[in-house]
């Protein structure tokens, strides 16, 4: 940032700052730009690693750790509520584009696990949502699996057909 605006400032020797801060940021927004369209590899792989360590990256090793014990359980169990949603309503749609919206930007500039905490509620939503689809699915399997319960079920249906 500086040695773009001390370029501008050489060149430019009588701007006021508020323009040269202005120059500067379209200067550098535009290097971004012709950064990411000849590198569009890079700038995928930044934000894919990004949305990885935005829930758990931090200072110190066992910062990391203590935010991966936490948060990972719940990223997986909101990725399998996403997944397994079939129906979605407004409200839901409008809490995903929040998250996304939030969590997108810090993914692609400054992954940091710190900067994932306000949107660990919405997070928890979804993840809740994972949770109930997992124990139901269990709970039909687990009854459906049950040989008592099979049997009961045979003993039933014999029952009903003598009727």
């Amino acid at each position: 940032y500086r040695a773009e605006q001390d370029e501008i400032a050489v060149r430019m020797p009588h701007m006021s700052l508020p323009r040269l801060e202005a120059q500067t940021d379209k200067q550098l927004t535009a290097m971004a730009r012709h950064f990411v369209f000849e590198n569009p590899f890079f700038a995928v792989r930044k934000f894919l690693s990004g949305m990885c360590f935005i829930w758990f990256l931090s200072s110190t090793t066992a910062k990391s750790w203590g935010w991966m014990m936490f948060q990972m359980p719940l990223v997986a169990l909101a990725v399998i509520g996403l997944y397994r949603r079939h129906q979605w309503d407004f409200h839901q749609c409008f809490l995903l584009c929040v998250a996304v919206a939030y969590v997108v930007p810090y993914a692609l500039l400054l992954a940091l696990a710190r900067y994932s905490m306000p949107i660990i509620p919405t997070v928890i939503l979804f993840a809740s949502s994972g949770l109930v689809s997992l124990l139901k699915r269990d709970a039909h399997r687990a009854d459906m699996g049950h040989p008592l319960r099979k049997k009961t079920e045979t003993i039933r249906q014999h029952l009903a057909d003598d009727r």
